[in-house]
């Protein structure tokens, strides 16, 4: 990862918290760039979480875990009655690390990375209420 921009969004309603809305934008170093929304100002009836993802003439679209749909590529989305967001999975995943010592799925890098991102984001949005910042990995950690 190559540098994070985070900006907090002020809602101008009681009932939001200001910590509860903010953007992150992640630029990767081969030039990738993710951007996150993480809002509390949708509709309740919308669900709450909902990803699309952009690559090579192909787009998919998760719709809060229950759906998948796929544009641009022979595969075939997927639908359910309920939602899955993998949690057994990553129990049993940890389990598995834990008992037998093998190597985890995700790296300890990787998850050390996500979550001081997700502590940045989250400092950003309860400290400035409508700023931004702008930081190298290098310095995220320091």
């Amino acid at each position: 990862m190559a540098s994070v921009s985070v900006t907090a969004i002020a809602p101008k309603t009681e009932h939001v918290l200001a910590g509860d809305n903010v953007t992150a934008t992640l630029r990767y170093a081969d030039g990738s760039v993710a951007t996150l929304l993480y809002t509390a100002l949708g509709a309740s009836d919308f669900g709450k979480e909902y990803m699309e993802v952009y690559f090579d003439g192909k787009v998919l679209v998760l719709d809060d875990y229950k759906s998948l749909q796929v544009h641009g590529a022979r595969v075939k989305g997927w639908s359910a009655s309920v939602q899955d967001k993998g949690h057994l999975q990553e129990l049993q995943e940890f389990a598995s690390y834990a008992v037998s010592l093998s190597l985890p799925t995700v790296s300890i890098r990787d998850l050390y990375f996500t979550t001081n991102i997700a502590i940045a984001c989250s400092e950003q949005s309860n400290v400035n209420q409508c700023s931004s910042v702008i930081c190298n990995v290098d310095n995220l950690f320091d």
